[in-house]
């Protein structure tokens, strides 16, 4: 039995609730209060009071996804009827059930007599078609044992036109006069063709527990043999659906339904639990994106992808949202995703249709245009175009490349890593470490003419470390030059 309930997690609560329950027992022991138990299953007040709120919030919901569908199915079937009229304006329907086709040559009379001649017979059976639709706009039903021999085999149905052609705006009345007599709607008026067309069809006994119940059930019923739309709404219904091939090319294609769909937020952080599930459901998942928030009058959009969103990671605040659009189609599918513990959901399709398009508007299917970060292009250092070098200097750059062809090394690091060096490279080197001196930015200064090569790092080292070839021409060299000191790279 059940003494007490809770509703949510809360600790503090549920200690007080504890306490009291244990005093309360105590008391009870003693004799000074009586225990209410109420069975496990049964609803408390408070229960019950939250469950009809829920219920009716359920209904109400459902009431409004109701009356969306029905709006959207009138405005569909009207347009059909319009654009069936204006083509089909001077035909009319009879349809002749399976279980009467014994009788189909009495239609040689109508033929005759009736004002109205056959054009296409087309064969349908009710299963192929929706019935409620075709009757729509009118109130009657066909029997339950009608539609149940009309499904296990096919109908013929003429479309028929007029003897007369004045009576082309009148297809309706003559056609109805014709079949059904001046009743104009089933069974038919005396000695009418749909009178004639009635047919006694055999039924299977129901079961019953008294077998003198079961003899006293009839075993044939008379059924109406024909069937003409009571006007023209259904008319233009009966041509569309029973004569496509004649029909649908003249009636703009229905747009691919979307399915009820609602909108679910979880919080961003959750993104590798819900894109997981997103995969697997990807048939009920209509889209998804990232936005700074779960209301969709304020949300803007931060990214459509996973990848796009984990970019921008260095911009988040931890208060960012993915928000699904999820079809109602399979209701597992729902249940799963609630699952995952989501911020918000839609109460219901019309509510999560609205919201849907805010979030998710018409050009959201466009591909994302990755926003590419500005890269900057060093300009490449170019070789010094200058003067010829000044007298004195031309026979210190002679020297050093009669060194450098007769196998000088740089000593250090770099003996190893340019031991294929030329004196190319060496002037190189040295246009190089000093026009670095006068750079600025990406422009570059041209070196001074008076720059002494001699004094560079790479000439004192090959002075340095020359072989006997080279230090024969020691003494050519200025005083200056001799006295430098080498400096190691």
């Amino acid at each position: 039995k059940m003494v007490n309930f809770m509703f949510g997690a809360n600790a503090p609560k549920l200690t007080r609730l504890i306490t009291e329950e244990l005093k309360r027992e105590q008391a009870i022991r003693e004799g000074l209060k009586a225990r209410q138990e109420m069975d496990i299953m049964e609803l408390s007040s408070e229960e019950q009071v939250r469950h009809e709120a829920l219920e009716k919030e359920r209904l109400e919901s459902e009431a409004i996804e109701l009356e969306v569908k029905m709006k959207a199915k009138n405005e569909r079937l009207n347009l059909i009827v319009n654009c069936i009229l204006q083509t089909f304006s001077a035909n009319g329907i009879l349809v002749v059930f399976p279980y009467a086709l014994d009788k189909i040559t009495m239609l040689h009379d109508l033929w005759e007599t009736g004002g109205v001649k056959p054009g296409h017979i087309e064969k349908m059976s009710f299963k192929n078609i929706c019935v409620e639709d075709l009757l729509y706009f009118t109130d009657y039903r066909f029997p339950e044992r009608i539609l149940e021999l009309g499904s296990a085999n096919a109908c013929s149905c003429y479309m028929v036109k007029m003897e007369d052609p004045e009576n082309n705006d009148n297809v309706d009345n003559v056609v109805l006069t014709a079949v059904y007599g001046t009743s104009q709607q089933p069974p038919g008026s005396q000695d009418s063709f749909a009178l004639k067309m009635r047919t006694m069809v055999k039924i299977a006994p129901k079961e019953s527990e008294n077998e003198d119940q079961q003899s006293e059930q009839p075993e044939e019923e008379e059924l109406d043999g024909v069937w003409v739309p009571p006007n023209k709404q259904t008319r233009a219904l009966a041509i569309y659906m029973l004569f496509p091939s004649h029909a649908s090319s003249h009636v703009p294609p229905e747009p691919e339904p979307t399915p009820p769909h609602i909108a679910v937020a979880y919080d961003a952080i959750k993104r590798s639990e819900v894109m997981a599930l997103v995969e697997e459901c990807s048939k009920d998942v209509l889209r998804f994106g990232f936005f700074t928030d779960e209301k969709p009058e304020t949300a803007k959009l931060i990214a459509k992808t996973v990848v796009h969103f984990e970019k921008k990671a260095e911009e988040t605040t931890y208060g960012e949202k993915l928000i699904v659009q999820l079809s109602k189609k399979h209701s597992d599918t729902v249940l799963a995703f609630a699952q995952l513990g989501p911020s918000y959901m839609s109460p219901n399709t019309v509510e999560g249709e609205k919201e849907c398009k805010l979030f998710f508007p018409k050009d959201y299917d466009e591909p994302e245009i990755e926003e590419v970060e500005p890269t900057i292009k060093k300009k490449s250092k170019k070789k010094k175009k200058g003067h010829p070098p000044p007298e004195g200097e031309e026979e210190k750059s002679k020297l050093s490349e009669e060194g450098a062809s007769k196998g000088s090394f740089i000593e250090g690091e770099e003996a190893g890593e340019r031991a294929d060096f030329t004196p190319d490279m060496v002037e190189e080197g040295e246009e190089d470490e000093t026009t670095s001196q006068y750079e600025d930015g990406d422009e570059t200064e041209e070196m001074p003419e008076e720059a002494d090569k001699a004094t560079s790092p790479m000439t004192d080292e090959m002075d340095h470390t020359t072989t006997d070839p080279t230090t024969e021409h020691a003494d050519q060299r200025t005083p200056d030059t001799a006295e430098a000191t080498p400096v190691s790279e």
